[in-house]
């Protein structure tokens, strides 16, 4: 079940998006609430670092980018929930620490890359936008 933190935070940063990049922000927050069931544990309870590293690493992308723009959507949603007083600072800067060379992609390519063709054609979408 989504929060209603993550629902006025999603409301609030959205609302000024193109409509793009508002399809691509959406549903990375449908992936990560996916991994965050997969780990029994929501953003909004404060992570460790392990949790974080887990995370990213569900991500599945051995993109430095796709890294780097996914951490960049949790940073933000941290960051607005400790201004809120939901979370302490150390939970934000814990994960300021977790940096690409932290994330273990070894399982990567014993999966299928692409389970499906609108999988496929969603991550040319994501690369593109």
């Amino acid at each position: 079940m989504v929060s209603d933190a993550r629902v006025r935070f999603i409301e609030e940063v959205s609302s000024s998006m193109s409509e793009k990049t508002e399809i691509v922000f959406q549903r990375t927050w449908r992936r990560i609430e996916t991994i965050e069931s997969e780990l029994g544990k929501t953003l909004e309870d404060g992570f460790t670092r392990e949790d974080y590293i887990a995370l990213f690493s569900k991500f599945s992308s051995g993109v430095v980018m796709s890294f780097v723009v996914n951490k960049a959507s949790v940073v933000k949603f941290i960051n607005w929930l400790v201004e809120h007083d939901q979370l302490g600072v150390d939970t934000l800067e814990t994960l300021n620490q977790i940096r690409y060379e932290d994330i273990s992609f070894d399982d990567r390519y014993s999966r299928e890359y692409f389970k499906s063709f609108d999988a496929l054609r969603e991550a040319v979408e994501d690369t593109l936008l």
